[in-house]
């Protein structure tokens, strides 16, 4: 469940796609771009220059929080904490002149809530669904689902959460979706749906279609907002797909006073209202200010300049005139709110740092933020190479090295496994760590992966440093191994001994999915640190054969098999990202259901298991700042993020342990009444939902010393893979032969090792 803050609904955000995908957000779309940076960024810079500061709002990590809007007051929302089969919803408001929260429960197990709206007096309203079955409140999903078998009522509720009214939705509202509701002063409650406009009383709840005469929202796009004044605004886009404001007759109970947004003003998602302007839009880069029926925005701060950096703007609170509170949210699925003031101008300016990376973790985003905030002499910035709209890590990183050999490198490196790693060491551009390390006393009290730090050296020095990893495996069944390993020498007699095609050897692999291999089982071939490899060796030519089954299959349209195929032993290895303790019971119990080792995908001289470095750290041998770059990447080997880690694995050694630890026992949370409360994780195989358990320390201890003994780092070299897939392809269309392929594959491989 997501854990974090959303303007308009529940944000889904998944980890795992984050750390594959290229983060490609260019922010063509920023009303930055309409200035003239000549005029109005760079000579002005300061004037945008606003101070950030952490309120330490303390939220649950066990709970959601949805449709969060503010008034004159403050902010408010829902709350949605939730159990194995326990759930409490309660009313949040956070006063403007408060840093903790005032929480007011308002229901529990068999009740939905899906939007809120303050009123006067502290009072509130809330749609809210019941559902006779307690199992169907899980169905609901979002408010783009509606279950039919609840009861949908608009729900008044006094400030201290009793009820004051209900009332059965129109039925024009009952089976539509409620797109926002807004508060019309000393009136009542407005409601929108596709089907149009209806109005409650505020001191019956007796509700009424409004017969509005509407041509507009032609796209179905319609959103409400209120202003801090209690003026109603209505958003669209028109048939030109122009972005228009329309204000909200109270007294005539219709629209009125259309209006075209601003130049660059393109969704109601960044939209805020405010005190010294109606209205704020809040992108990734700048605030903008414009009031109602302003042809163009003021830029109000720059987050770049300021040395902020945010994954979505969740809120944006005028709390005074020129004074806010921001909430911003980050990959990770919480916010965190801040202040936000005007920065006094301060004769020293700062000296810049650069970070550049292809994407920005958000605890590098909130450490940035931290540095900045706590340091009077520098400042970090992030140059984001996939701002410029590369589509690929090959193409982010090919100007990243554009950068590095044309000696204008960021002064910290953000890298990871497509990272040409030993290409920038032996050509001295990287700074060799150790000294830092050696004298970093903090550090030296801490005992950290001896294979990570292996892994991190060249030549017996550390380069990099590698804060957290997963592991790339292959899993088999213990029964079918009698000692051995699978390795690109024997792999097919063990499938023919346990009676398993060759094309089914590593599961239901698709041809379009063969790269995998490339980079694990074919990397082997490879020596990186020595430019050297052996691609004519008979062992890859054995590769390349499997592969070649794999596009019979297709080629034939064979039989597919299912996640069961290993229970059913029709498949022999499981490959698997190991991202958690809890991943050996799922890939044990769930996928086996018997004992299983760790082979690793078939290799050389056995299996091959690698780490997978989702983030490194190197200084740039060319900066004039390595102390202060040194300052800010060693927070990533302290115990308050090593600590923190709950995805992938931590290189403290201790911090592992912990984590090893209390796989062995059940999850729990602290609710909010100081009750202990147990929560269960489940998963989906092949068609069936498995509940996973628990390790015993048997299991824990021994995936913890499958991973501390893997010594091979896993690197992805995207042309590399080209070269080898384009090669390989005359071969499986079956032009050559696979030894042909792998010569052509050899000669190849050395030319472009040779320019590295």
């Amino acid at each position: 469940m997501i854990k974090g803050f959303s303007k308009f609904a529940t944000i889904a955000l998944a980890v795992s796609s984050m750390l594959f995908v290229c983060s490609c957000g260019s922010y063509e779309n920023s009303i930055l771009n309409t200035y003239d940076k000549a005029e109005n960024g760079d000579n002005n810079a300061y004037e945008y220059v606003y101070e950030f500061n952490d309120i330490s709002f303390n939220m649950s990590s066990n709970s959601e929080y949805t449709c969060v809007e503010s008034n004159k007051d403050g902010i408010y929302g829902l709350k949605k904490t939730s159990s194995e089969g326990h759930t409490n919803y309660s009313f949040l408001s956070l006063k403007n002149d408060d840093t903790k929260p005032k929480e007011t429960f308002i229901g529990s197990g068999n009740y939905d809530f899906e939007k809120v709206i303050m009123g006067s007096d502290g009072c509130f309203y809330v749609i809210r669904t019941f559902y006779p079955e307690k199992s169907a409140v899980q169905e609901t999903g979002s408010d783009n689902s509606l279950s039919k078998t609840g009861t949908r009522r608009l729900v008044k509720y006094s400030s201290s959460g009793d009820e004051l009214w209900k009332t059965f939705l129109l039925d024009s509202d009952k089976n539509a979706n409620s797109r926002n509701i807004a508060y019309l002063k000393n009136k009542g409650i407005l409601i929108y749906t596709k089907t149009g406009f209806s109005f409650y009383d505020e001191n019956t709840g007796k509700g009424k279609f409004l017969e509005i005469e509407d041509n507009g929202n032609v796209h179905n796009d319609r959103i409400l907002i209120t202003g801090q004044d209690g003026k109603v605004f209505v958003f669209e886009t028109d048939s030109e797909w122009n972005y228009v404001i329309y204000e909200f007759d109270v007294k005539k109970m219709t629209l009125k006073n259309k209006k075209d947004a601003p130049d660059g003003v393109y969704t109601s998602s960044y939209l805020f209202t405010g005190i010294s302007y109606d209205f704020y839009y809040v992108d990734n880069e700048c605030v903008y200010g414009f009031n109602f029926g302003d042809k163009s925005v003021d830029k109000i701060c720059s987050f770049i300049d300021s040395g902020f950096y945010i994954d979505n703007t969740v809120m944006f609170n005028e709390i005074s005139p020129g004074n806010f509170r921001i909430i911003a949210s980050y990959n990770e699925d919480t916010g965190k709110i801040y202040s936000m003031t005007k920065k006094e101008k301060n004769t020293d300016d700062k000296t810049v740092i650069t970070i550049g990376t292809a994407f920005t973790d958000e605890n590098i985003k909130k450490r940035i933020i931290d540095f900045n905030q706590n340091n009077d002499k520098y400042m970090i910035k992030i140059k984001e190479y996939s701002d410029g709209g590369y589509s690929s890590y090959y193409s982010v990183y090919k100007s990243m090295n554009e950068d590095i050999e044309s000696g204008n490198a960021p002064d910290i490196l953000v890298l990871n496994s497509y990272s040409s790693i030993d290409s920038y060491i032996s050509r001295g551009f990287l700074e060799p760590l150790d000294s830092y390390l050696k004298e970093d006393t903090e550090i030296q009290k801490n005992d950290y992966l001896h294979n990570i730090t292996e892994l991190q050296k060249r030549n017996g020095k550390t380069y990099m440093i590698i804060p957290f990893f997963s592991v790339d495996t292959c899993a088999v069944s213990k029964n079918h191994l009698d000692g051995t390993s699978v390795s690109l020498q024997n792999y097919r007699n063990i499938c023919n001994k346990h009676n398993i095609k060759i094309q089914y050897m590593l599961g239901d692999v698709h041809f379009e999915g063969i790269d995998d291999f490339y980079t694990t089982s074919g990397f082997d071939f490879i020596d990186f640190e020595n430019n050297t490899c052996d691609f004519e060796n008979y062992k890859f030519v054995n590769l390349l054969i499997y592969l070649r089954e794999i596009k019979k299959l297709e080629d034939n349209k064979g039989p597919r098999i299912g996640q069961d195929s290993y229970r059913n032993e029709n498949a022999l290895l499981l490959p698997y990202f190991i991202t958690s303790f809890e991943d050996y019971k799922i890939i044990k119990d769930g996928y086996f259901g018997e004992d299983i080792v760790f082979n690793g995908y078939p290799s050389i001289d056995g299996g091959s298991s690698y780490i997978n470095p989702w983030m490194m750290f190197a200084i740039s041998s060319s900066s004039n700042n390595k102390e202060i770059a040194w300052e800010f990447i060693r927070y990533f080997l302290l115990d308050e993020y090593q600590y923190s880690i709950d995805w992938g694995f931590p290189v403290n050694e201790k911090a592992l342990d912990i984590m090893m630890d209390a796989s062995c026992h059940e999850k729990y949370y602290i609710d909010e009444n100081g009750h202990k409360i147990i929560t269960k994780s489940k998963t989906t195989i092949g068609d069936r939902i498995y509940s996973i358990k628990s390790l015993n320390k048997k299991e824990a201890t021994e995936l913890k010393s499958f991973i501390i003994k893997i010594n091979k780092l896993r690197h992805q070299d995207t042309e590399l893979i080209g070269i080898i897939s384009e090669t390989a392809t005359h071969f499986y269309n079956e032009e050559i032969t696979a030894e042909r392929a792998s010569t052509l594959i050899q000669h190849r491989v050395e030319e472009y090792l040779r320019k590295e």
